[in-house]
């Protein structure tokens, strides 16, 4: 019985072996080359720019503030940044792409891949393209360059991300209003000079907040000059609040005339800020047509004429027409009342 048992086990075992060796790594035999996505050191890296055939290019670079920007226009999301970098850093190949759809996938990343370059410093340190999600949702097809001779790899992956569930080409977008910072106040409070809040359906509960240094005293005013009592601690809550308020995005559903049409309109509230540097924000709040949101009581007879929840915002600034929630400019835009709280 031991005589058969022992060459039965070595049988055996040596079959799983050979099943381990033929199924262990699809592309073992791949060039280490061609599967080399990943970029090690993030922090070298000062470029990164996006192309399409359409054609469509977006850059962001590093300032040497550490700061990164869009286009060399706006700051870029920190979120989105620390986002893209982990990305570059733990891209990892899944599996090769099939014998079969080797040739369509190819194709497909030439034509409708998004090229990404990779700078550190003045370097072209990385490219590749990226394609669309695999049918599973799980893996990205992608295609490696040589950054030094412009080659093509002939080899497409599946790329991952280990530990994220997903596919991600949106991650290397080519609109720059995904990338950018979406503020519209970004204020040090002590870097503010002067608030004024001037509301067009309400004008006698208008005010100007002022500030006369970082840690000297505050005034609030009629928007005639004349002082109004208030309570400093609700003044200094309120300077607070410009710390950082943002918007949802653009108005890209408005075309130019549409536009032009509403800033051609009275604002319902206009907020202007002047800094310690005399630097002037005027941004001024614009009423929102009603898309056909019914409102919350449903025994109303039609949804309202505007747009329960948002307006439209233009900066003196940034010269673009943007989409903002009330829930988020509601305390930007008090009653005088509101600095009276203290029972002044």
């Amino acid at each position: 019985m031991k005589k058969i048992l022992l060459p039965l086990l070595l049988v055996l075992g040596l079959g799983g072996l050979v099943f381990w060796l033929v199924t262990r790594d699809k592309g073992a035999t791949i060039s280490a080359e061609l599967r080399d996505f990943a970029v090690a050191d993030t922090a070298a890296v000062t470029k990164v720019f996006f192309a399409t055939k359409q054609p469509k290019t977006l850059t962001l670079t590093k300032e040497s503030n550490g700061l990164w920007m869009v286009n060399g226009k706006y700051p870029v999301r920190r979120d989105a940044i620390k986002i893209l970098m982990n990305t570059i850093h733990g891209l990892s190949v899944r599996e090769p792409v099939s014998r079969m759809a080797k040739e369509s996938i190819i194709k497909n990343l030439a034509t409708g891949g998004i090229k990404v370059e990779i700078y550190q410093g003045e370097k072209l340190a990385k490219v590749f393209f990226v394609g669309n999600e695999t049918p599973d949702m799980l893996g990205t097809y992608m295609l490696l360059r040589d950054a030094e001779t412009g080659a093509n790899s002939s080899e497409p992956f599946i790329m991952e991300l280990k530990g994220f569930n997903g596919y991600l080409t949106p991650r290397f977008s080519v609109n720059a209003d995904d990338w950018r910072e979406r503020s519209v106040f970004k204020y040090f409070a002590p870097n503010i000079r002067s608030i004024k809040v001037e509301h067009r359906s309400t004008p006698t509960e208008s005010f100007e907040v002022r500030q006369t240094g970082p840690s000297s005293g505050f005034g609030l005013f009629t928007t005639n000059g004349n002082p109004i009592p208030f309570d400093t601690v609700a003044v200094k809550q309120y300077i607070s609040y410009y710390n950082f308020i943002g918007h949802e995005g653009q108005a890209v559903n408005l075309k130019p005339a549409q536009q032009d049409s509403i800033l051609r309109t009275t604002p319902e509230h206009i907020i202007t800020i002047t800094d310690a540097q005399g630097k002037v924000n005027r941004v001024a709040l614009y009423l929102k047509k009603n898309d056909g949101i019914a409102p919350e009581d449903s025994t109303a007879a039609m949804p309202p004429a505007f747009d329960p929840d948002r307006m439209y915002a233009y900066s003196s600034v940034d010269k673009e027409m943007v989409q903002v929630q009330y829930f988020v400019f509601g305390k930007l835009l008090p009653p005088t009342t509101y600095f009276r709280r203290a029972g002044k």
